[in-house]
Protein backbone atom coordinates (compact mmCIF):
# COMPACT_ATOMS: atom_id res chain seq x y z
CA UNK A 1 0.00 0.00 0.00
CA UNK A 2 2.75 2.27 0.53
CA UNK A 3 4.32 1.66 -2.52
CA UNK A 4 1.34 2.22 -4.15
CA UNK A 5 0.58 5.45 -2.60
CA UNK A 6 4.20 6.82 -3.42
CA UNK A 7 4.11 5.82 -7.27
CA UNK A 8 0.82 7.79 -7.51
CA UNK A 9 2.53 10.46 -5.48
CA UNK A 10 5.33 10.67 -8.14
CA UNK A 11 3.65 10.22 -11.40
CA UNK A 12 0.09 12.19 -10.92
CA UNK A 13 0.87 15.19 -12.01
CA UNK A 14 0.91 13.40 -16.00
CA UNK A 15 -1.96 13.40 -17.59
CA UNK A 16 -2.34 9.29 -18.31
CA UNK A 17 -3.99 8.98 -14.98
CA UNK A 18 -5.35 5.45 -16.42
CA UNK A 19 -2.44 4.20 -17.29
CA UNK A 20 -0.93 5.15 -13.76
CA UNK A 21 -3.90 3.18 -12.24
CA UNK A 22 -2.90 0.18 -14.66
CA UNK A 23 0.83 -0.16 -13.36
CA UNK A 24 0.04 0.50 -10.04
CA UNK A 25 -2.81 -2.26 -9.70
CA UNK A 26 -0.44 -4.85 -11.50
CA UNK A 27 2.39 -3.79 -8.94
CA UNK A 28 0.06 -4.28 -6.03
CA UNK A 29 -1.58 -7.69 -7.60
CA UNK A 30 1.21 -9.50 -9.27
CA UNK A 31 0.82 -13.23 -9.75
CA UNK A 32 0.63 -14.77 -6.03
CA UNK A 33 0.84 -11.42 -4.54
CA UNK A 34 -1.58 -12.77 -1.48
CA UNK A 35 1.42 -15.57 -1.48
CA UNK A 36 3.84 -13.42 -0.41
CA UNK A 37 1.55 -11.47 1.98
CA UNK A 38 0.38 -14.86 3.89
CA UNK A 39 3.88 -16.06 4.28
CA UNK A 40 5.09 -12.94 5.15
CA UNK A 41 8.39 -12.61 3.31
CA UNK A 42 9.63 -8.81 3.34
CA UNK A 43 10.46 -8.01 -0.51
CA UNK A 44 7.68 -6.07 -0.67
CA UNK A 45 8.44 -4.04 2.03
CA UNK A 46 12.21 -4.16 1.05
CA UNK A 47 10.85 -2.84 -2.26
CA UNK A 48 8.42 -0.02 -0.93
CA UNK A 49 11.61 1.47 0.76
CA UNK A 50 13.14 1.73 -2.48
CA UNK A 51 10.75 3.86 -3.70
CA UNK A 52 9.92 5.83 -0.82
CA UNK A 53 14.19 6.62 -1.46
CA UNK A 54 13.01 7.47 -5.28
CA UNK A 55 10.46 9.78 -4.10
CA UNK A 56 12.18 11.74 -1.61
CA UNK A 57 15.35 11.89 -3.89
CA UNK A 58 13.15 13.59 -6.36
CA UNK A 59 11.51 15.88 -3.82
CA UNK A 60 15.04 16.86 -2.48
CA UNK A 61 14.67 15.37 0.40
CA UNK A 62 18.23 13.81 0.68
CA UNK A 63 17.81 13.31 4.48
CA UNK A 64 14.40 11.34 3.86
CA UNK A 65 16.08 9.70 0.93
CA UNK A 66 19.53 9.18 3.03
CA UNK A 67 17.06 7.22 5.78
CA UNK A 68 14.68 5.38 3.42
CA UNK A 69 17.82 4.21 1.40
CA UNK A 70 19.76 2.89 4.31
CA UNK A 71 16.30 0.88 5.50
CA UNK A 72 16.43 -0.40 1.81
CA UNK A 73 19.72 -1.93 2.51
CA UNK A 74 19.69 -3.20 5.80
CA UNK A 75 16.88 -5.99 5.78
CA UNK A 76 18.37 -8.68 3.60
CA UNK A 77 21.78 -9.17 2.10
CA UNK A 78 21.65 -9.39 -1.86
CA UNK A 79 20.44 -5.83 -1.70
CA UNK A 80 23.80 -4.36 -0.73
CA UNK A 81 25.11 -5.36 -4.38
CA UNK A 82 23.32 -2.32 -5.11
CA UNK A 83 24.85 -0.13 -3.34
CA UNK A 84 28.44 -0.04 -5.44
CA UNK A 85 25.99 0.71 -8.54
CA UNK A 86 24.13 3.93 -6.83
CA UNK A 87 27.68 5.28 -5.40
CA UNK A 88 28.83 4.77 -9.12
CA UNK A 89 27.72 8.00 -9.60
CA UNK A 90 28.77 11.54 -8.99
CA UNK A 91 25.17 12.79 -7.88
CA UNK A 92 24.10 10.42 -5.22
CA UNK A 93 28.22 10.31 -3.62
CA UNK A 94 27.34 14.14 -3.33
CA UNK A 95 24.33 13.56 -1.51
CA UNK A 96 25.51 10.69 0.70
CA UNK A 97 28.73 12.08 1.60
CA UNK A 98 27.42 15.21 3.32
CA UNK A 99 27.93 14.87 6.51
CA UNK A 100 24.21 15.15 7.83
CA UNK A 101 22.86 12.92 5.39
CA UNK A 102 25.68 9.91 6.31
CA UNK A 103 25.00 10.20 9.97
CA UNK A 104 21.13 9.60 9.14
CA UNK A 105 22.29 6.60 6.60
CA UNK A 106 24.40 4.89 8.91
CA UNK A 107 21.42 4.96 11.75
CA UNK A 108 19.07 1.53 10.89
CA UNK A 109 22.43 0.04 10.55
CA UNK A 110 23.44 0.67 14.38
CA UNK A 111 20.59 -2.20 15.63
CA UNK A 112 22.34 -4.89 13.70
CA UNK A 113 25.89 -3.68 15.17
CA UNK A 114 24.78 -3.69 18.45
CA UNK A 115 23.73 -7.92 18.17
CA UNK A 116 27.28 -7.51 16.86
CA UNK A 117 28.31 -6.79 20.08
CA UNK A 118 26.10 -8.52 22.40
CA UNK A 119 27.47 -12.18 20.25
CA UNK A 120 29.44 -11.42 17.75
CA UNK A 121 29.54 -15.58 17.15
CA UNK A 122 25.73 -15.66 16.79
CA UNK A 123 25.67 -12.77 14.85
CA UNK A 124 28.45 -14.40 11.96
CA UNK A 125 26.82 -17.66 12.10
CA UNK A 126 23.47 -16.20 11.28
CA UNK A 127 24.16 -13.69 9.05
CA UNK A 128 26.94 -15.02 6.97
CA UNK A 129 28.30 -18.63 7.95
CA UNK A 130 24.71 -20.39 8.13
CA UNK A 131 23.81 -19.59 4.55
CA UNK A 132 26.68 -22.22 3.13
CA UNK A 133 25.30 -25.05 1.49
CA UNK A 134 25.94 -27.71 4.13
CA UNK A 135 24.03 -25.63 6.99
CA UNK A 136 21.70 -23.92 5.44
CA UNK A 137 17.85 -25.17 6.60
CA UNK A 138 16.13 -23.96 3.78
CA UNK A 139 14.75 -26.58 0.95
CA UNK A 140 17.92 -25.52 -1.66
CA UNK A 141 17.55 -28.31 -3.29
CA UNK A 142 14.31 -26.81 -4.47
CA UNK A 143 15.12 -23.44 -5.28
CA UNK A 144 14.76 -21.75 -8.30
CA UNK A 145 18.45 -21.44 -9.34
CA UNK A 146 21.06 -22.06 -12.00
CA UNK A 147 23.26 -24.53 -9.68
CA UNK A 148 19.70 -27.03 -8.92
CA UNK A 149 19.00 -26.85 -12.58
CA UNK A 150 22.06 -28.65 -13.25
CA UNK A 151 22.18 -30.74 -10.05
CA UNK A 152 19.04 -32.13 -11.39
CA UNK A 153 20.81 -33.40 -14.15
CA UNK A 154 24.18 -33.79 -12.71
CA UNK A 155 25.21 -35.55 -9.75
CA UNK A 156 27.90 -32.88 -8.07
CA UNK A 157 28.76 -31.84 -4.38
CA UNK A 158 27.22 -28.68 -3.96
CA UNK A 159 31.22 -26.52 -2.74
CA UNK A 160 32.30 -27.72 -6.72
CA UNK A 161 28.87 -26.35 -8.16
CA UNK A 162 29.05 -22.84 -6.16
CA UNK A 163 31.95 -22.08 -8.25
CA UNK A 164 28.94 -20.78 -10.25
CA UNK A 165 29.16 -17.61 -8.65
CA UNK A 166 32.17 -16.91 -10.85
CA UNK A 167 30.15 -16.00 -13.77
CA UNK A 168 28.28 -14.00 -11.27
CA UNK A 169 30.94 -11.76 -10.64
CA UNK A 170 32.12 -11.33 -14.29
CA UNK A 171 28.22 -10.28 -14.93
CA UNK A 172 28.00 -8.12 -11.92
CA UNK A 173 31.14 -6.42 -13.68
CA UNK A 174 29.60 -5.97 -16.94
CA UNK A 175 26.85 -4.34 -15.49
CA UNK A 176 28.62 -1.61 -13.38
CA UNK A 177 30.52 -0.66 -16.94
CA UNK A 178 27.39 -0.49 -18.76
CA UNK A 179 25.27 2.59 -19.93
CA UNK A 180 22.15 1.23 -19.39
CA UNK A 181 19.94 3.24 -16.43
CA UNK A 182 20.69 2.88 -12.33
CA UNK A 183 16.93 0.85 -12.05
CA UNK A 184 17.79 -1.36 -14.95
CA UNK A 185 21.30 -2.16 -13.60
CA UNK A 186 19.84 -2.98 -10.53
CA UNK A 187 17.51 -5.49 -11.60
CA UNK A 188 19.92 -7.28 -13.70
CA UNK A 189 22.05 -7.50 -10.80
CA UNK A 190 19.30 -8.81 -8.62
CA UNK A 191 18.00 -11.11 -10.97
CA UNK A 192 21.62 -12.41 -11.49
CA UNK A 193 22.15 -13.13 -8.40
CA UNK A 194 19.05 -15.18 -7.28
CA UNK A 195 19.68 -17.56 -10.88
CA UNK A 196 23.49 -17.95 -10.16
CA UNK A 197 23.49 -19.13 -6.79
CA UNK A 198 22.12 -21.19 -4.45
CA UNK A 199 19.71 -19.77 -2.48
CA UNK A 200 16.69 -18.19 -4.26
CA UNK A 201 12.81 -18.62 -4.08
CA UNK A 202 9.79 -17.32 -6.02
CA UNK A 203 9.77 -14.35 -3.40
CA UNK A 204 13.31 -12.94 -4.43
CA UNK A 205 12.02 -13.41 -8.53
CA UNK A 206 8.95 -11.13 -7.33
CA UNK A 207 11.85 -8.61 -5.98
CA UNK A 208 12.85 -8.52 -9.33
CA UNK A 209 9.68 -8.42 -11.09
CA UNK A 210 8.49 -5.34 -8.64
CA UNK A 211 12.13 -3.71 -9.82
CA UNK A 212 11.43 -4.37 -13.65
CA UNK A 213 7.90 -2.84 -13.43
CA UNK A 214 9.19 0.46 -11.68
CA UNK A 215 11.89 0.81 -14.19
CA UNK A 216 9.28 0.18 -17.17
CA UNK A 217 6.88 2.97 -15.15
CA UNK A 218 9.96 5.06 -15.11
CA UNK A 219 10.84 4.95 -19.38
CA UNK A 220 6.73 5.60 -19.94
CA UNK A 221 6.28 8.58 -18.06
CA UNK A 222 9.77 10.05 -18.25
CA UNK A 223 10.01 12.59 -16.26
CA UNK A 224 8.88 15.05 -19.01
CA UNK A 225 9.46 19.01 -18.82
CA UNK A 226 10.48 18.28 -14.94
CA UNK A 227 13.42 20.30 -13.22
CA UNK A 228 15.07 16.83 -11.61
CA UNK A 229 17.18 16.55 -14.90
CA UNK A 230 20.16 15.08 -12.47
CA UNK A 231 17.63 12.31 -11.15
CA UNK A 232 16.24 11.79 -14.51
CA UNK A 233 19.62 11.28 -16.22
CA UNK A 234 20.74 8.88 -13.34
CA UNK A 235 17.90 6.68 -12.94
CA UNK A 236 15.99 6.63 -16.44
CA UNK A 237 18.41 8.11 -19.24
CA UNK A 238 20.80 5.56 -21.27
Amino acid sequence: IITAIFLYLLFKKHRDNNTLIVFISTILLLPKSFYMLEHVYLDTVIFSFFVTFYYFLVKKKYIAASLMLAFFLSFKQPTLLSLPILLSTRLLRKILFKLSNIIIFLIPFLLPVYYLFIDSKSFLNNIFFSLSTSKITSPITSSLTLPTFIKSFINVPPTSISYIGIIFVVFYGLILRSKINMVTKITFVFLAFNYFFYHAFFNSYYFVAQFLLFGIMLQYFNFKKNSHSEIKKLFIDN
